[in-house]
């Protein structure tokens, strides 16, 4: 698949995170899809998907942004790599966190396989207070 169209599938799916559309976000989701947390939870099919991402989607955790910065694309594969700095803030307070995203999309464009990864000084959990 061309990278303009991974890219652009990528960028529409950060801006529903943007806009807090949870139920857009999620139909970009292969049924079947697994998803990699950087807390190291697998959620398998887009209804786990959908209750696991919840709090991101009410805003139990702030308000969430993803600048991203590099995108790297493998056309063959159908997969993308996106380089981010996730900025919540809560309280009044933000918190940069930087991460990785892998997507690897079917021939349909839907998601089929999305790992997170992100970088901490300290372990992270659901339950983590990211920004304090």
């Amino acid at each position: 698949m061309k990278r303009e169209i991974l890219e652009t599938k990528m960028h529409e799916f950060v801006e529903y995170f943007h806009v807090y559309d949870h139920a857009k976000a999620m139909d970009m989701f292969a049924e079947d899809a697994v998803a990699h947390h950087f807390t190291g939870e697998k959620w398998v099919g887009r209804e786990a998907i959908r209750e696991a991402t919840r709090g991101y989607f009410a805003k139990e955790f702030g308000e969430v942004f993803f600048d991203v910065g590099r995108v790297d694309v493998d056309e063959g594969r159908n997969i993308l790599w996106s380089q981010w700095v996730m900025k919540l803030t809560k309280d009044g307070f933000t918190a940069s966190i930087p991460g990785v995203d892998t997507f690897e999309f079917g021939e349909d464009l839907l998601i089929i396989r999305n790992s997170v990864f992100v970088k901490s000084t300290k372990p992270l959990t659901v339950t983590t207070s990211l920004v304090q």
